[in-house]
């Protein structure tokens, strides 16, 4: 089995630092405030109407993705980190 040769370069290693500093920064956190919002709009005695009864019937389908987009974000984080890792292996620059 032959190895795939490395490349990395400092695009790389620029692009993957402010993919973390996303994702460590506010971007889970407001995800998880929409969803707050949006469970406020879902209860009829909040907010209720033509507009209302369409919103809380696709509400439970996008919360279920707002929801996995969080996961996935923590899954994204921790590839990130052993992105930069792996590129300060291959001599790309600083962690």
């Amino acid at each position: 089995m032959s190895e795939l040769p490395t490349l990395t370069t400092h695009t790389a290693a620029t692009a993957s630092a402010t993919m973390g500093t996303i994702i460590n920064g506010e971007l889970a956190e407001q995800i998880s405030n929409l969803i707050a919002q949006g469970n406020l709009l879902e209860d009829p005695a909040v907010w209720d109407g033509v507009h209302a009864a369409t919103f809380r019937g696709s509400w439970p389908n996008t919360r279920t993705q707002l929801n996995e987009a969080v996961e996935q974000l923590g899954v994204l984080r921790t590839n990130i980190e052993r992105i930069r890792t792996d590129i300060v292996t291959a001599g790309g620059g600083a962690v």
